[in-house]
């Protein structure tokens, strides 16, 4: 009796371990798994994300265009860029990615300029990292392209394929002048030439302004000053944007010696108009 209840005891204790041993190897397995997972997503992210900002030109704090009537100012991975009209017309291309606007308020400052004295603000288009702080500037008119104020407004989204991370929860702006492609807005002694470029957003604009062109995050700029298209992971279609930019070029090919700069919200500036018309001879 002793011996068979010796036997069973030593049967139930192998049972346990045999039943440790694959619920063990199977955490291990499911721990592997899961790390592959997080892997292949940390390598997704780099590569829709990070990687198409590999290799762009580097960006130039308070990089100054147009006799310095054009200022940069870095925020972050983004640019917005102050408007000198003179004489008090002071304005903005974008309003930057910090709701403080800590940045572009000590680039203001810098030049003696106000909050209040900002009287216009452009917008590129209506992404976060480009409206943030344009609540600070409480006399600044807005403006925007039509198709581009329910997203500048937080009413709708793009619908980019991260679209998912703006949300579409109201921003708090209001856009206060529509504007149309081909339109020219003075800014006292600045006239500022509007151009829709459809594609990263629905209502993205270009704006030329005395011999710059600002193209938002409608493209790139690679280190040796090509351009490189907007970046599919926060853009509606790469391919009709594609399409305006190389619309943008042909209208400006008969202006090719006006254009000086093209300079862009996530990467360094380029010289001339040709790196844009080299951009449209690739497109289909």
């Amino acid at each position: 009796m002793v011996a068979i209840t010796a036997k069973l005891v030593q049967m139930k204790i192998q049972f346990f371990y045999l039943n440790d041993k694959v619920y063990f190897m199977n955490l291990k397995r499911l721990l592997l798994i899961s790390a592959g997972i997080i892997i292949l997503i940390l390598l997704s992210g780099f590569f829709i994300i990070i990687f198409p900002f590999v290799g762009n030109k580097q960006v130039v704090n308070n990089a100054e265009f147009a006799d310095g009537r054009i200022i940069s100012v870095i925020d972050g991975m983004s640019q917005a860029f102050i408007l000198n009209g003179k004489d008090g017309d002071i304005g903005l291309i974008d309003a930057g990615n910090s709701p403080d606007g800590k940045p572009i308020l000590k680039a203001l400052a810098v030049k003696g300029i106000k909050p209040s004295d900002v009287k216009s603000i452009f917008l590129t288009h209506g992404h976060p990292d480009h409206i943030a702080a344009a609540g600070i500037f409480k006399n600044a008119k807005i403006y925007s392209l039509k198709e581009e104020v329910p997203i500048s407004e937080g009413i709708k989204n793009n619908s980019s394929p991260l679209a998912f991370l703006f949300g579409t929860s109201p921003t708090g702006l209001k856009v206060t002048n529509i504007l149309k492609d081909g339109e020219v807005v003075t800014l006292g002694s600045l006239k500022i030439e509007v151009f829709s470029i459809p594609g990263h957003t629905a209502g993205s604009a270009a704006y030329l302004v005395n011999g710059v062109l600002f193209l938002g995050d409608a493209a790139l700029s690679s280190s040796d000053d090509k351009i490189k298209h907007a970046v599919w992971a926060f853009s509606t279609d790469v391919n009709q944007q594609n399409r305006s930019l190389k619309s943008l070029a042909l209208k400006l090919l008969p202006r090719k010696n006006e254009i000086k700069s093209i300079v862009f919200s996530h990467s360094g500036h380029i010289e001339g108009l040709q790196p844009l018309i080299n951009f449209a001879d690739g497109v289909k």
